[in-house]
């Protein structure tokens, strides 16, 4: 496998008042991402977060953040 260097990615929701925006956050979207800028089908070493917070009828966001050594096991 070829490495290709670190890489990160993220998949965020806003919620608006009481209406999400879009549809729900996923670590599969997250961890997809991470890997396609690099062209890459592996994450090795991956630290994995995910954040909320809600300010009630404000404002509020939840996320899913992906980093890691991105790796390609075809080359």
């Amino acid at each position: 496998a070829k490495s290709k260097g670190r890489s990160a990615g993220e998949d965020c929701q806003q919620i608006i008042i009481l209406f999400p925006t879009g549809g729900p956050p996923t670590l599969d979207e997250a961890l997809d991402n991470a890997l396609e800028p690099k062209q890459a089908n592996i994450l090795l070493d991956a630290v994995v977060e995910h954040n909320f917070f809600y300010i009630p009828y404000i404002y509020g966001e939840e996320c899913w953040n992906v980093k890691g050594e991105a790796y390609d096991s075809y080359e």
